[in-house]
């Protein structure tokens, strides 16, 4: 279907009719596709007519970080997002991303507990002051931010000792784009080694990228179709999906349903619409590998499944001591109130007692040893035994000076 790969590859909004985008009370014989991915345009009371088929899936991201965050038992997470205001081309993804997790973690909010935090890189670039209040109050933090900005904040968090593994990072990313590299800590500023320690404590996440090698080819096919089927250029895609709409006897209701709960294959990508007329994306997450330095996949959040499979050997091991995955907070409490006064205080006094217990063991050693000395004492170790004593025969000449001087 030509009107797919369009939608697909163009990444415009298809408006047949110039009035609101789709909404209940509008006119039956209208279709509308859109490249918004909000989970709001998933509600068919009110968006009945439309068909969702947005780059980035915001519904599986959110759904899939919480349920992430569900593999290694974490409840509470400091969201830390940017307005990106110097980066207008990506402020709505980090801002439809942010909303959208919100919105679930509100809907869940007995089972997940989240401080939320606003900044504007653009003005701030000091991340101490943030960083200080997510480590008082949670061992996860989720950033939604730019590539840069998240190495910026990892390098201000490994001076403060937060990537030592009693905290991880999650930060949530767009699907690539030919302008814009992959994610890496080498920035050849002079900081390259410290960002390589400090990247050790985060896990991206995304949705799975498009193939863009096979695009361009594609593409070309796209325009020849719609030339050569419908006497259209590429610019008039909307057109295309008229021509074939306008065919039919459906309402825009009924002819939006044809698209649900199905998947068109592409070369980039495979495109699937769920059940309520959006686009399910499965999210791909991500870590540094230490041995070849790249940021490679480790698990996969199914998004019509709704499971999460590893997919690397290497998900089950954690670059730091202990070999295991922060905990959800500390034993004791951020500031202690899960243990009783009696506890902390035993907890306060352990390197006291620990060291009035070796130099305990240090004096009982040396008493040990003084006990022994005695005891060799006793048996007369420095008495002169007959058979060692020497007879010296001198002369009778020979005088012998006794006298002290």
């Amino acid at each position: 279907m030509e009107f797919a790969a369009v939608l697909e590859v163009s990444k415009l909004h298809f408006i047949l009719e110039n009035n609101d985008l789709g909404q209940s009370g509008s006119s039956t014989k209208e279709q509308k596709f859109s490249v918004a991915g909000d989970t709001r345009l998933s509600n068919k009371q009110r968006y009945p007519t439309v068909v969702t088929a947005a780059g980035t899936d915001h519904t599986s991201m959110a759904t899939g970080v919480l349920q992430f965050m569900d593999q290694f038992k974490w409840r509470t997470a400091t969201l830390i997002c940017d307005s990106l205001t110097q980066y207008p081309g990506l402020s709505t993804f980090v801002i439809t991303s942010c909303t959208n997790l919100r919105m679930l973690q509100q809907s869940r909010r007995s089972a997940y507990n989240f401080f939320n935090l606003d900044l504007n890189s653009a003005v701030t670039q000091d991340y101490t002051t943030f960083l200080q209040q997510a480590k008082l109050q949670s061992r996860i933090v989720i950033l939604v931010t730019h590539p840069k900005i998240m190495r910026d904040i990892l390098l201000a968090a490994y001076a403060m000792n937060m990537t030592d593994g009693e905290y991880m990072f999650l930060a949530a990313m767009s699907t690539s784009v030919p302008t814009r590299g992959p994610i890496t800590w080498k920035f050849q500023d002079g900081e390259d080694k410290v960002a390589f320690e400090a990247f050790k404590s985060v896990i991206t996440y995304s949705n799975i990228d498009p193939n863009w090698r096979e695009v361009t080819d594609w593409t070309d096919q796209i325009a020849s179709t719609a030339s050569t089927r419908f006497n259209l250029t590429l610019p008039n895609e909307h057109k295309v999906l008229q021509s074939v709409y306008l065919e039919t006897d459906l309402d825009g209701k009924r002819f939006a349903q044809l698209f649900w709960n199905r998947t068109f294959q592409f070369p980039s990508r495979n495109l699937t619409i769920g059940p309520y007329g959006t686009r399910v994306v499965d999210v791909v997450f991500s870590r540094l590998n230490i041995t070849s330095g790249g940021i490679e996949e480790n698990w996969r959040y199914g998004a019509t499944r709704k499971t999460i499979v590893a997919t690397s050997t290497r998900a089950a091991s954690w670059p730091w001591t202990g070999g295991a995955p922060p905990l959800d907070h500390p034993p004791c409490g951020y500031r202690g109130e899960l243990c009783s006064a009696t506890t902390r205080a035993f907890a306060a006094e352990v390197p006291a007692v620990v060291a009035a217990m070796a130099l305990t063991a240090l004096v009982c050693s040396i008493c040990c040893y003084l006990k022994r000395l005695k005891a060799d004492s006793s048996a007369g170790w420095w008495l002169i035994c007959d058979e060692h004593l020497v007879t010296a025969v001198l002369p009778k000449s020979t005088k012998l000076d006794l006298s002290f001087s």
